[in-house]
């Protein structure tokens, strides 16, 4: 499929905010879109967004978050989308979405977490470039926002060329090689839990000479080595050029750190399982929960080299 590049979002524009899965909290969505619009931005929320009042396992029903989707890239006052927030329940969502109509109007949409399911299937059904970045009340609504996650987002979604080598944050936890060596693939992937929900499904994702991102947050250390070893006995990643799994935040959570079956750790997980792959592979990158976080371009190239534990963007993901 013919790769789809969005147009790149000029300082005034216009951005969409999208509630695909749970709901946001308000003030900190309130806060968000403050700080997106200190930045020059308009700021127009969905039909969804705009009735939040917190709480919920969904923001709204199937139909209407389907709805909000639609209307973000059929609007043509609409010149990016940026998700509130994730939670649960955007793969509900999949099956109501016409996605030849989405790729008639390719616009910037970014998101993680529970979005994995959403951008995967947007770039997989339609070529278009998505965005792995952060959401505008889960990050940008915080009593700390990242000044490295919103200059990141700038970087990668309002300039016409390759992002180049991705910078870590002075603040994050060292990268570590799993298994050395250099792999070159566009990327793919995003939350580990979604990654293995998906599969089975006309939405799974084909990691087939891609760089693979995963990331996930709150799990045990079991579930983790679960997950991939579902990944593993499928053959999902078997055929994937490179691993850039990133630092697994409270994984396990505190009041769970002294369970017995929880003595191993992430890290530990991590290495045994894709070791076994032989694949360039590094963990601790900076690219999921994490307070500071780049936007990644899912379906760009790029270059993983798991000896210098560095990821590098090499074609731009947005066009003039």
């Amino acid at each position: 499929m013919e790769l789809i590049r969005p147009t790149l979002l000029h300082r005034g524009g216009t951005i969409g905010v999208i509630s695909p899965a749970s709901s946001p909290n308000a003030i900190a969505l309130s806060r968000g879109i403050k700080l997106l619009e200190s930045k020059g931005f308009r700021v127009e929320l969905g039909p969804v967004s705009k009735r939040l009042h917190g709480g919920g396992m969904l923001s709204a029903p199937d139909e209407d978050r389907a709805n909000e989707i639609s209307w973000a890239f059929s609007d043509a006052g609409i010149d990016a989308i940026i998700s509130s927030g994730g939670g649960y329940g955007t793969m509900r969502v999949l099956d109501s979405l016409d996605f030849a109509e989405i790729s008639k109007h390719p616009k910037i949409i970014v998101g993680y977490s529970d979005l994995t399911a959403l951008l995967n299937s947007i770039t997989k059904f339609t070529g278009l470039i998505t965005f792995h970045g952060p959401m505008v009340a889960s990050d940008f609504g915080g009593s700390e926002a990242s000044g490295y996650s919103i200059s990141e987002l700038l970087h990668a979604i309002t300039l016409p060329s390759p992002l180049g080598l991705v910078p870590i944050p002075e603040e994050a936890p060292p990268v570590v090689t799993v298994l050395e060596g250099k792999a070159q693939g566009r990327l793919a992937g995003g939350n580990l839990t979604l990654i293995t929900r998906l599969m089975g499904t006309k939405y799974q994702i084909d990691f087939a000479d891609k760089i693979a991102l995963i990331e996930d947050v709150g799990e045990d250390p079991y579930r983790i080595d679960g997950m991939l070893t579902q990944l593993l006995m499928s053959g999902c990643l078997e055929k994937c050029n490179g691993i850039v799994f990133s630092t697994c935040v409270d994984c396990p959570p505190e009041e769970r750190l002294g369970r017995t079956i929880n003595k191993i750790t992430v890290e530990s997980v991590v290495k045994e399982r894709l070791e076994k792959l032989g694949k360039p592979a590094i963990y601790n990158f900076p690219a999921g929960h994490t307070l500071h976080k780049p936007t990644l371009p899912l379906g760009a190239a790029c270059e993983l080299d798991a000896t210098s534990r560095t990821l590098r963007i090499t074609e731009p993901a947005v066009k003039s």
